[in-house]
């Protein structure tokens, strides 16, 4: 993967955007899925995005580029009968933030995209009773996710990391409150320190 992102950026001079794309989906609980399931899908759907992001990220802070994930409404709640799936979606809405918290002071960018369905090889033969849960009644079409991730990686959300917050709220504790706490507990010598830290 290091290679091949390498030789791109060769190639082109430079990259702007990384988008992770790539996803698999095994349904099963994890009673009845095999490991074999598991290591399929954490292959793609996990080390995917994190080798891909790992290897373009010294080409995206010189560049000041960004990351779009396209990640799955399955990543923010569970599903039934999509043990792994859910998991692997729920790594990647983390990864997102953890992202954009380690390096959007370096002009790096970290958005996601969580659809529902999407009209894909996917999704082909699922039954139709499962538009009932989508409140427009319907499922995606590619061209509508495309377009909302294209917008993401454009100019146009240049203070998109994340929330349009600059990314304050990826975090549970805002780093300046922790930072202050911290130092404040070992200042008066607080036992509790050790669980902050």
């Amino acid at each position: 993967m290091k290679n091949f992102i390498d030789q791109t950026t060769k190639n082109f001079n430079k990259v702007d955007i990384l988008m992770n794309n790539a996803g698999v989906h095994i349904p099963g609980t994890i009673l009845d899925s095999s490991v074999q399931y598991w290591e399929k899908i954490s292959s793609v759907n996990i080390n995917g995005a994190i080798y891909c992001s790992k290897y373009t990220l010294p080409h995206l802070i010189e560049s000041k580029g960004c990351i779009v994930n396209n990640d799955s409404v399955s990543g923010l709640g569970a599903d039934w009968g999509a043990a792994y799936y859910c998991v692997s979606k729920g790594v990647i809405v983390n990864l997102t933030r953890v992202l954009a918290m380690d390096f959007g002071l370096e002009g790096v960018r970290v958005n996601s995209v969580c659809p529902n369905l999407v009209k894909t090889n996917m999704t082909n033969g699922w039954p139709d009773d499962i538009n009932e849960r989508i409140p427009l009644g319907r499922v995606a079409e590619p061209e509508e996710v495309a377009a909302v991730m294209s917008f993401l990686a454009s100019d146009d959300t240049s203070f998109v990391n994340l929330p349009v917050d600059g990314g304050v709220t990826a975090s549970a504790s805002p780093r300046f409150i922790s930072i202050n706490l911290i130092g404040y507990l070992k200042e008066i010598g607080s036992t509790s320190v050790k669980y902050l830290c």
